[in-house]
């Protein structure tokens, strides 16, 4: 019989989540695009305010929708999704006055994208499908194609999980004959994700392994980290319960989100790392617990206004339990660990 979601080993469950989050930052937040801490937020905003001012001063083609498309984005990282929304809406605006219907898609997808974390699903969804409709009338798939896997997590999202399979199904054969192993890495990661879920642990195995494939011959850095990570917690959770497998995975996972890459996301896989270690008994956990207070104070201080997306990562935070493991109740409730999904942004075009 197919687990509820969350029963398999503590694995997020995105539901639980929203019914114990004030904040729309918490819905969704493994959509968001790369977190750096290797650059001032407040001085870059400001330069990004400056550029969208300029253009809007000369008014030329592009450059007024390209910038507050970057703006956008930028202040979505912040952690101020009100003025991110305000900047990818006038994006959104000034690339349809512009007649720049590539520009409009990409500002419309990371639009929906923004609002797909909001929980703001419908609009969303209105958003992604007409990105799919310029795309394919201007011949550019990829495009169309990355709307098509965000309605797959829209899909998801909103509780229809064999929507979005077909959603996903479609956008992974029209990848296939493109050759887009990026795009479809990312889908078989998500599948997978969904089908452990469902308590399909075998197949969920077998898409996470094919999502490493492609997402290693695309160069796709964070989806490969997000797979190992995923494989890592399958092996480790109670249906094999083999730490020992899972620490390879665990650790390849956190060996690719290293320095400025990915801070959230380092800060979820030394979550799990730190969990399997203590499960295994072995010490190297007490080395991950001293990174993941590093790795947290990095965040709080890059990301000021991010205090809430740390939140799911509540077994690290907390002091080790004497060195023996808790009971089976604590232990479920402590121990929430984390799948890693992907979307598609598109960030600013030309033309």
């Amino acid at each position: 019989m197919p687990a509820e979601p969350g029963q398999i080993a503590g694995i997020y469950d995105w539901e639980r989540a929203k019914r114990s989050s004030d904040s729309p930052r918490a819905v969704g937040a493994l959509l968001e695009p790369h977190l750096r801490a290797d650059e001032d937020l407040l001085e870059r905003e400001s330069q990004l305010r400056s550029e969208v001012a300029a253009a809007q001063r000369s008014h030329p083609a592009q450059a007024t929708h390209l910038a507050q498309h970057s703006l956008g984005l930028h202040l979505e990282i912040a952690g101020d999704l009100e003025a991110a929304e305000a900047a990818l809406a006038a994006a959104v605006a000034s690339s349809a006055d512009e007649d720049s219907p590539l520009a409009h898609a990409a500002a419309l997808n990371d639009q929906a994208v923004l609002l797909l974390r909001l929980n703001r699903l419908s609009e969303a969804a209105d958003l992604m499908r007409k990105v799919i409709e310029i795309a394919e009338a201007e011949q550019r798939q990829d495009l169309a194609n990355a709307a098509r896997r965000n309605q797959g997590l829209a899909a998801w999202a909103a509780q229809q999980p064999e929507e979005g399979l077909e959603r996903w199904d479609a956008a992974f054969r029209i990848g296939r004959s493109a050759d887009e192993a990026a795009g479809n890495g990312q889908i078989l990661n998500n599948v997978a994700v969904l089908r452990l879920l469902q308590g399909e642990v075998n197949e969920a195995m077998q898409l996470f392994n094919r999502a490493i494939l492609l997402a290693q011959r695309a160069g796709d850095i964070r989806t490969l980290a997000f797979t190992y990570n995923n494989l890592g917690l399958v092996y480790s959770g109670h249906t094999r319960g083999d730490h020992s497998a899972a620490i390879p995975f665990l650790e390849m996972a956190l060996a690719l989100l290293t320095g400025p890459v990915d801070v959230l996301g380092r800060l979820y896989v030394l979550n799990n790392n730190i969990i399997v270690y203590e499960l295994a008994h072995l010490e190297p956990a007490r080395k991950f617990r001293t990174q993941f207070a590093e790795t947290l104070k990095t965040f709080h201080s890059s990301y000021p206004q991010r205090e809430l997306d740390a939140e799911r990562v509540v077994y690290a935070q907390q002091e080790p339990g004497g060195g023996g493991k808790p009971d089976e109740d604590e232990w479920e409730i402590a121990s929430v660990r984390v799948l890693l999904r992907s979307c598609s942004r598109c960030g600013p075009q030309e033309g």
